[in-house]
Formats: C-alpha cells, structure tokens, sequence
C-alpha cells in the first residue's frame, strides 16, 4: 500500500508536471476538451496477434456478461430514468463547441445517476437525448479530474459509481470523451500497474508491489470491459490477452505483506491478513463468472489458488458468516464474513466448468447447499458436513478449531503484522484484539447467537486476550491512526495430522496448538495525539493453546509488567445475558449482580451463560466472574467522550486476575466448548483422582510442553533455544519452533508436524517469506519412513536422532518416522525383560536380565549428547561414581540384533 500512494505521487507528477492539482472548490469549470494535456500512453509488452471471429465473439460476450450482472437485463423505470435526468440538470452543464462548463464535482461517486444513463441506454441505443447528456456527464467528470479541480481517488470507492457505468457506454460516447474517461482509468490503475509487464515473480513484486485488492473490488470489471475500447479487434484481442494474465496474476500467491492472497490461504489489505477487506474475492468471483467458457478463462491452477483463498474465509467463520473479533481490523462492527452468498454460487459454477466437471465445483458446491440449501444450478445435491479439526493460518497469526459446529478462533500478532488497526473515529478502544485473543464462536447471528453487541461490548475483555485493564482515557489510541504492533515476531499455529483434504491441505489437520511470545511496544502510531504514552513496555507474557479432542489447554507463563495501578487479566468470556441462562462455578449458580472472587489456592470450573465450561488450575492468581450492567464508549468515539447517551447492556464475564505488578505470573486452564455441568464434574472428578488428561511438562521462559495422555500426542512450543529434555521422544530444538507428535506404541512409529510460524517479514516490506532451517533432535534412533522434501536425518545412534527441516511461508512440514530398533517377541530383549537399579544411583549400576536366553554382545552407557561414556561386550554391573552428574542412557544391544534404551540418572 505504501509503495501505492508513491508511485500515486510520482504518476501525478509526471502529467502534471507543476504537481499534484489540489481539490480547489471553483464553483463552476470551464475547461476545453484539449487542455490541459490528458494524454496517456501504454507500452503493451504483448505482441499484436490476427484474432478471428470466434475470439471477437467471446470478447464482445465477456463484456455483455458484465454488463447483464451490472446493469441488469431490463431497462430502468421511468421514474428511475426522470431522478437521474434531475440529477443532471443539478450539474447546470453547458456546452460551446469544445468547451464544457458545470458546477465543480466533489467526488466521483456525485454522478452515480450515470448507471441509469447506461442502463437505459442499453435498451435504449438511438436515445440521442439520454446519450447526449451521458456523454457530456462523462465529459464533465473527466475534465474536471484532467483539470485537478476533481482529485483522484486512490481506493477507488467512489471512483467505481463512475468507471462503471462509463465502462459500458463506449459507443455512446464521442471519441475524445472517450480519451479522457481512458486518462481517468489510467491515472486510477497507477498506469495500468502490472497489466503491461512480462513478469510477475518474487522478484519482481519485491521491487514493484503487487495488484491492489481495492482495484480488483472496485475497477477490474471496468478494466476488463476497457477492452472493447481498444481500436480494431487484434488491438482487443491482445487487451483480454492481457486482462486474463493480470486476473490469474492475482490468483497467485503475494510475497510479504503485498496485497494478495498467502500460501496458507490468508487475504492480505493493509500490509496483514485482513478479513474485512476481502470483499473484493466477490468481484473476482464475478469475473470468472464473466469469463466462463471463452479462452479468457483463468488457468486451472491460478483458480485453485483463489479457490484456497475463497474457502479459507469461510472456515474462519461459522455457518452463519461470523467471524471473530480479532479479525475485524478497525470496523469491530463488521464481524461478518464479507463474501456473498451470490458469490459462492458464482465461483462454485464457474469452478465446475474450470475443473472440466459435469457438476459445479463439488467443494463449494456442497458448502453452498449446506449453508444455504440445495441450488439446482450446480447439478449436484450433496451438502457437505461441517468442516472439523484444526487449520493453521501462520500468515495471519492465528488458528482455527473446528467441531460440532461451533468454531474457536486463535489470534495473535507480531512486530510487523499488526493485530489492531485504530483509525480517527474507528475502534478507538480496540487494540487488545489479537493479544492472544481465543474466542469461541456458536452457530447464529453476532447478538443472539453469540452475545456480541458492540455498542456495549467492554474493550478490556478481549476472550482469551491477557491485557492490562486500563481506563477509557488510557486504553483510547494516543494517536489518530495506530497499527498495534508489538516487539516479538515469534506467534503462530501448527495442526498434526493432516486430513489429506483438497483445499488448504497444509493447513488442515487434527489436533493443533498457537503460541505468542508478546512484548508491549511504545511510540506507535501517527497523525493527531490525543494522549501521552499508554502503552507499557514492561508487558510480557508468553501463551499457549493446545488443542486436542474436544478440549483446548491454556497456558500462560511470564507475565510481567509494571503498572501499580490497572490490573492485568486474562479474560475467558464476555457474553451479553441474552439466554435465559447464567454461569455456574463449582456448582453453584451466578445470577446475581455484582463481582464474586474466587482464591487461586484451588482448582475450579465454571460454565459460561453461553455453555463455555472453564477449568481454571489453582496458581498465583484468583478467578472471578461479574454481572453487570455495562456502559462503555463507542468504538468511534474519541476521549475525552460522554458516554452517559450510550447504551446500556447487562454481560457476563469471566476473567483470570493476575493483580497488578505481576511478576512472572502465569495461568493454567482447560477450554470446554459446548460443555455443560456433568461434563465439568466429570473432568473435575478426574483431575482431583488423578488423572488428569493431560501433564504439562514444561511451561517457562524457553518452552511450554503439553502432552495429551490418551492419545499419546505431544506439543511443544519453543520460545528459544532449548535441549537436553528426558520428557519424551524429542530432546530439543537449535531454535525456536513449534512442534506436535503422535507416538504410535504398536507400530513404533513417531508422526511429527514442524513450523516455523515467524515469516520473516519487515514492517510493510515486500521480501519473499526467506526459507530458514530447524534441527530438531530425538531421543533414540530413527530413520524416516519415506524421503520428504526440506527433510533431512543429519546423525543417528543408538540414543539420538538429529534431524533438520527447511521451513518456508509458515507451512507446517509432517513426516512420518519408523524406530530403528527391531520389535521383539516376549521372548526377546524388550522393556520387562530388562531391570536397571537403583535408577538413580551414585555408585554402581546394576543390569538384571531375566530370560537367561538373551544374550548381549554390547552394554553401552551415553550421555545426552551421544557421546560413548562406557562400552563392553557384556557386563551386569557398571561402577558410575567417576562420572559426572547428570542423565544418561544405557543401550544393551543382543547377539540378535534387537537394542534396547533405558535412562540412567546419575546424582
């Protein structure tokens, strides 16, 4: 976007070579048709090839496929044409000879009556009154933007109730009119801006950007239309020639924070993955649409990019289009799924056709019946089931968890994507959106649904978000425009056992985890200060989320800041009290108003109003839940604000309060979605019996290691550096890394999913995602079960497995490993057979083996970094009171060939 409103700045200086027009209010314009000079010149890179019948046929149908969807097929009414003609006459335009004059147009969006013109026109074409006053409209228009009088649009929005229309009236307009309404989409497009250029790789998006999203939305439409404008028909045909490579370049993944769509499927606008302006996918829908069986049509693999893009919007959101509010960038208002339901119909039809199917595009098609029952257009009445599991989306910082239809949406940020984005009078509160934000969304509306209301909603209860609890004058943006970066860049997902699916395949799996490692960051932000700094550079934390089966584990450690006066807290629920229902805790239910407090020393559970259950681990901190009555300002107001006129709405909520001051707090907590109170007596019942279904292994500065005991599946996020582990199969890591395992007890084998969830990215910079190693050591020997690609075993033993995996664009790798040591009969060297004590010792092992038919032809004693401390062909006992403190392991290898691997602690 940046590198946008520069070369904006350099075009308009090169036509007018005085700088840039200001947006002076002359009242009226009096402008010849010759000056200034407006002219433009292109150099097409495309060579001119003869086209013949069939492909003016099919650039003349593209067109009318445009014209039939935006100016319908049927002519205006009278009283629709008699507005437009009112609005006209307003314009007080004149015209003498070469010249035109008319009151000064503010913005483009003033003479939107123009699609009436084209409209009518249509079906109307020898109408000399309407084509006289469409012309002279467009005239106007462009003359006064030729002037400067009328300054450019740079994204579009009004620019489009302009080009639009005028797109479609080119045999209704004289041919210098027709010149000038070209300047105007010339200097719009940033000179046809990677239209007329040979490549489009990551090189050169690196040096020049990429296609705007705004355009694609807002103009390409008229772009494509542009193309019967071109002089003869070999002139057109090498235009569509042009349009379709430009339309499949935007079917292609972006490098950096470029506009565009992500390798994981994430849609970038502004410089991060951004939902809300992914409304310009309804547009490029409709140009597949357009394009539909003629040659124009985008290749399969440049759809099937765009086709990743368009579902991932949808799995991000539930059924009825919600999505979470940490993806809502500065519209907090907007938490809808910006693509219609006319659009998903569209691609899934065109898609059909692309895929060379008899039916539509089986995936959407099913999503479509399911959402919105069966259309009889797709030739295919199967509704798909709802999508389940987890899906990682690294270039958004954020996960997705999906089951029973309902969804659990992750979201963090880092120092160069932002995770709030506060404009002059836009979510003036909102920059706790992503600090960790987990928020379950249920099936239905944003109010009834899921009771969000965001003329009442409390900015400081982000769910899932550890935040300091600040007042309004505080928590308001210090500046007008705030992106809310912080200073760490290490935040992202990771899913384990992919499900093979056909669309976002990387990202899909079962289990998943997220992970942030946060820093408050000061100075942000720019344009007019309304306050002194209010960001707190002491605030860290470190967080985790697990998610297995049907529960998620939060764990929080690091907590720290300096603030003696706002507390920090970590909020699990904000709910309006719209169900009839309240929060029960332990039991006992929570209607009346007012804050409850409960101790840290215990565990205790409690069920949201809207059947979240929570099992908060006792720690260093209390619980408590309130009903209140909430009056808070609005998101677009700015401080200092009345909010006594404000609305009023009673919520839940529940929190984790971890005091001010805090110091290295942390948290510890199991996420229940859909629960209800015999499922949290019975996991309050197993926990207290001890059998907890989960053991947190680690969870400090350097790692947060869960293991899910029932299906032996483990995570492990890495902060830094970290090794010597003895918890399980793997031992550590060179770097950070996120990491998931499945161990397979009967088949020996060990399934692990590897990323690396920073990308590498600058702050607004355009740099490909570079290509970065991990080495990810493992207990014992191993040896993968096929060649991967980017995956390479470096070293082996007996007690170590070093493996490293190239990582790129936050994708996960998933390989599959096989233990190198042979499984063995009851009769053979195994586990039971093999006794080690005392374990620990200091002083002398001892080696009891007790099937006298074994027979041990090596006894060798490691320690953690494979080194051979000890060796001998056989032996019963070894003396260790020589050797240092510490872990080892013991391998006894049998004249059989089997190998065995025990740890040894030494003190």
């Amino acid at each position: 976007m940046k590198q946008f409103y520069l070369k904006l700045f350099l075009l308009l200086l090169v036509v007018h070579p005085s700088g840039i027009w200001a947006n002076a209010n002359f009242g009226t314009s009096k402008n010849s048709i010759f000056a200034p000079p407006c002219t433009f010149t292109v150099t097409p890179d495309l060579p001119l090839i003869p086209s013949n019948e069939t492909i003016n046929a099919e650039i003349k149908r593209v067109v009318k496929n445009f014209s039939d969807s935006y100016l319908g097929t049927n002519a205006p009414s009278r009283g629709q044409l008699l507005s437009a003609e009112a609005s006209y006459q307003a314009l007080n335009i004149n015209v003498s000879g070469e010249t035109i004059t008319g009151n000064s147009i503010s913005n483009f969006s003033a003479v939107s009556f123009l699609k009436v013109f084209a409209q009518h026109l249509k079906f109307n074409p020898d109408d000399q009154n309407i084509k006289t006053k469409a012309n002279n409209t467009v005239w106007l228009v462009s003359q006064q933007f030729c002037s400067g009088s009328l300054s450019l649009d740079p994204q579009m929005y009004a620019y489009q109730n302009f080009a639009r229309p005028a797109s479609l009236l080119q045999d209704a307009l004289d041919p210098n009119v027709k010149k000038l309404f070209g300047y105007t989409l010339y200097q719009h497009s940033l000179g046809f801006e990677h239209f007329w250029v040979s490549s489009y790789d990551a090189a050169y998006q690196a040096a020049n950007g990429a296609i705007n999203t705004d355009l694609i939305y807002n103009i390409s439409d008229a772009m494509m239309a542009y193309a019967l404008w071109q002089d003869t028909p070999e002139a057109q045909y090498r235009y569509m020639r042009a349009f379709k490579r430009y339309i499949d370049r935007f079917f292609t993944h972006t490098v950096g924070t470029n506009d565009g769509m992500k390798p994981d499927g994430s849609g970038f606008h502004h410089w991060t993955a951004y939902n809300n302006y992914m409304y310009s996918y309804n547009t490029a829908a409709n140009l597949l649409s357009y394009l539909d069986d003629t040659s124009f049509q985008v290749d399969r693999a440049n759809y099937e990019v765009f086709r990743n893009a368009f579902y991932a919007q949808y799995i991000q959101a539930n059924d009825a289009g919600v999505q979470a509010l940490s993806t809502a960038g500065r519209n907090p208002q907007s938490r809808t799924n910006t693509l219609s339901q006319s659009a998903l119909k569209t691609i899934a039809i065109a898609g059909g056709n692309i895929l060379g199917l008899a039916t539509a595009d089986p995936i959407l098609a099913g999503l479509y019946n399911r959402i919105y029952g069966v259309d009889p257009a797709f030739n295919l009445s199967t509704q798909s089931s709802f999508e389940e599991g987890f899906f990682q989306f690294n270039h958004a910082s954020a996960g997705v968890f999906r089951k029973d239809d309902w969804v659990a949406f992750n979201k963090g940020f880092t120092n160069n994507m932002w995770g709030a984005e506060l404009y002059g009078t836009q979510n003036r509160y909102g920059r706790y959106q992503s600090y960790g934000a987990l928020e379950i969304l249920y099936p239905g509306n944003k109010v009834d649904g899921n009771g969000y209301d965001v003329d009442t909603w409390d900015w400081n209860y982000n769910p899932g978000a550890t935040v300091i609890r600040l007042p309004w004058a505080k928590l308001h943006g210090e500046r007008a425009r705030i992106d809310e970066m912080q200073q760490k860049r290490f935040v992202g997902t990771l899913t384990l056992k992919k499900k093979n699916s056909e669309l976002l395949t990387n990202n899909h799996g079962a289990y998943g985890m997220f992970a942030m490692d946060f820093k408050e960051k000061t100075g942000q932000g720019f344009s007019t200060t309304y306050s002194p700094e209010n960001h707190n550079a002491s605030f860290t934390f470190k967080k985790s989320n697990f998610y297995f089966d049907d529960m998620i584990v939060s764990l929080g450690s690091g907590i720290s800041n300096n603030d003696g006066s706002n507390a920090t807290v970590t909020t699990l629920y904000q709910r309006l009290d719209n169900k009839g229902t309240s929060p029960n805790v332990d039991g006992a239910n929570q209607s009346s108003s007012g804050e409850t407090n409960y101790s840290g020393a215990s565990d205790h559970w409690l069920i949201s109003n809207y059947n979240t259950g929570f099992y908060v681990l006792a720690g260093d901190h209390s619980l408590k839940v309130k009903k209140e009555l909430q009056q808070t300002p609005n998101q677009n107001q700015v401080w200092p604000a009345n909010v006594s006129g404000n609305a009023t709405a009673t919520y839940y909520t529940g929190y984790i309060d971890h005091g001010t001051k805090p110091s290295n707090k942390g948290y510890e907590y199991i996420l229940m979605p859909n629960s209800n109170h015999s499922e949290m007596q019975s996991l309050q019942a197993a926990i207290q019996g001890g059998n907890k279904p989960y053991v947190v292994h680690k969870k400090d500065a350097n790692a947060h290691i869960v293991q899910y005991k029932a299906k032996d599946v483990w995570g492990y996020a890495f902060f830094n550096a970290t090794s010597n582990l003895a918890y399980d199969k793997v031992t550590g890591a060179n770097a950070s890394c996120l990491i998931m395992t499945e161990f397979n007890s009967t088949n020996q084998t060990l399934l692990m999913s590897v990323v690396e969830p920073d990308l590498g990215f600058s702050e607004r910079a355009y740099k490909p995602s570079p290509t970065v190693s991990k080495q990810i050591s493992l207990q014992g020997e191993w040896t993968l079960s096929q060649s991967y690609p980017g995956v390479k075993v470096i070293f082996t033993s007996p007690t170590k497995t070093v493996v490293v995996f190239d990582l790129v664009d936050g994708l996960s790798k998933e390989v599959l490993f096989e233990s190198a040591t042979m499984s063995v009969d009851d009769d053979q060297l195994n586990e039971t057979s093999v006794s080690v004590y005392p374990n620990p010792t200091n002083d002398v092992l001892n080696i009891g083996i007790s099937n006298e038919t074994i027979q041990i032809k090596k006894t060798q004693l490691m320690d953690v970094s494979g080194k051979v401390i000890y060796s001998n062909s056989n032996a019963n006992a070894i003396r260790v009171s020589g050797f240092s403190k510490g872990l080892y392991f013991l391998s006894l290898e049998s004249t059989t060939g089997y190998v065995i691997t025990k740890k040894v602690i030494i003190h």
